[in-house]
């Protein structure tokens, strides 16, 4: 046990040092959330579910353009190349840390294709993540709503809770949901 604790650890040490680079430490408190969340979801998570959960968006600390500028476009290839490119990544470094095989394939697999796989374990870090994309974001993006229109958050919103597939995370969400939706329309 004590073990799969050290190894979490090391691999969020990794993840805080790799967004501190680029100032963008911030973040990983956000993905200690997911992983809580995903705690939630499916209390007997994997080690490697762990993993993804921390390491999902580590692309976002080694690429060129920040995810947050204009610059940036959530298209389906840049979607794909994010998570093709952060699996490569904590793959690379869980191999360099020494983490087993079967571990670090699983890590691959979910990370590879944590936006848009189907699988289980794809389903839960994503509902896990879209839920903590409403508690943690979603009320800042309707608070600075004067500078991106009312409706383009409206509908990130909506995409993002459409994304949520299971009934669960749907009504863990919902609150935080509803909750940035009445402070968007304050405005």
């Amino acid at each position: 046990m004590g073990e799969k604790i050290d190894r979490l650890k090391t691999v969020e040490n990794f993840v805080l040092k790799s967004f501190k680079k680029v100032n963008m430490d911030k973040r990983v408190k956000y993905f200690n959330r997911t992983l809580h969340w995903t705690g939630v979801l499916k209390p007997d998570a994997s080690e490697a579910l762990k993993i993804a959960a921390l390491t999902y968006d580590i692309q976002d600390a080694f690429r060129q353009v920040s995810p947050f500028s204009s610059n940036h476009i959530k298209s389906t290839d840049s979607i794909d190349y994010h998570q093709k490119e952060g699996a490569k990544i904590i793959k690379r470094f869980l191999e360099e840390s020494d983490f087993p095989d079967s571990i670090r394939e699983k890590v691959y697999d979910i990370v590879a294709e944590h936006e848009t796989g189907n699988g289980k374990e794809h389903v839960i870090l994503r509902d896990a993540d879209r839920i903590n994309y409403f508690e943690n974001v979603a009320i800042r993006r309707a608070r600075a709503s004067g500078m991106i229109p009312p409706e383009r958050i409206k509908e990130e919103f909506q995409r993002m809770l459409n994304d949520i597939k299971t009934e669960q995370a749907r009504q863990l969400a919902e609150p935080f949901y509803k909750k940035a939706l009445g402070e968007l329309t304050k405005k």
